[in-house]
């Protein structure tokens, strides 16, 4: 079963997060939609870093719905979303 949870807090007055919390990483953050921690993704080609801490916060979890910060605009355009499923196809 699936449950909402409310809060009377704004999404615009909650800070964004821009380091990994199990590590010191900065860049290809992972935000979890169920609870808000940012966790860095999985190394990339190309250079990208990562330690692989949104799977981990995932595994830990069964948190399945995480979006990568910085792919969404405020009108809420783009966005790289990540879900079970498709973690479990790559």
């Amino acid at each position: 079963m699936v449950s909402q949870l409310y809060t009377t807090q704004s999404l615009a007055d909650q800070v964004v997060p821009t380091q990994c919390l199990s590590c010191d990483l900065t860049g290809n953050l992972w935000l979890c939609l169920t609870c808000g921690f940012a966790n860095c993704g999985r190394k990339q080609f190309g250079g990208i870093g990562g330690n692989g801490h949104a799977l981990d916060h995932f595994t830990e979890t069964g948190h399945m719905l995480g979006v990568k910060l910085g792919t969404i605009t405020p009108e809420g355009a783009g966005g790289e979303l990540s879900h079970a499923l498709s973690s479990s196809l790559s």
